[in-house]
């Protein structure tokens, strides 16, 4: 049942990404489809059909849940980018002439702790570069954001579920395997040895 709804709802959610990053490669459920094809592929048909009904649901919502980090309201990005954690984000790029996203942060200037056009002819050039580097900053922090949305879901978003046949531990496990997705193998090992209560 919990698959049933969200297989609708989670995809509604993602297809946001694209209209608002639309230099990122598809987040839609193409994208979901396409991880669970490619895990059933890597696991065997013998292999998928031993696996339990939990085992079976978690690769499922985490196929579509793992991005929906990246799923923003209008009122998250206005305060996303009025905060300290951006600021110092997009500091960081502006000092580092190495950086790959320098060339869009020095379009502004950094004054009294804010971010302010160069000149009063606001063109494109400065939509895109502001949007290019909050999608980096945003794309730097979504695998967490996603596991918070799992595990509270009337934060941010509020996607709206049932979620009363399924116990918390397991969206807590569910939260997990999304947050990883971003992470190296050895944060991800750790994982195993950290208690879901």
């Amino acid at each position: 049942t919990q698959w049933s709804y969200d297989k609708v709802v989670i995809p509604k959610a993602l297809n946001s990404i694209s209209s608002l990053f639309a230099h990122y490669s598809l987040h839609d459920e193409s994208h979901s489809n396409t991880i669970i094809n490619n895990i059933v592929r890597l696991f065997g048909i013998d292999s998928i059909s031993k696996l339990s009904s939990i085992d079976l649901w978690l690769i499922l919502e985490s196929s579509y849940y793992h991005d929906i980090g990246m799923v923003f309201s209008g009122e998250e990005f206005a305060n996303t980018i009025k905060s300290d954690d951006f600021f110092y984000f997009f500091q960081e790029i502006y000092d580092n002439k190495d950086h790959k996203l320098n060339e869009f942060a020095i379009l502004f200037n950094i004054e009294s702790k804010q971010i302010k056009f160069k000149n009063e002819n606001v063109s494109n050039l400065y939509f895109d570069a502001i949007k290019f580097i909050l999608a980096e900053f945003i794309r730097y922090k979504h695998s967490d954001r996603s596991e918070d949305l799992i595990v509270e879901p009337n934060i941010g978003l509020t996607l709206i579920s049932p979620r009363n046949t399924i116990p918390i531990r397991i969206f807590k496990v569910l939260g997990k395997i999304c947050s990883s997705h971003t992470k190296n193998f050895n944060e991800i090992i750790l994982i195993f040895f950290q208690k879901l209560s």
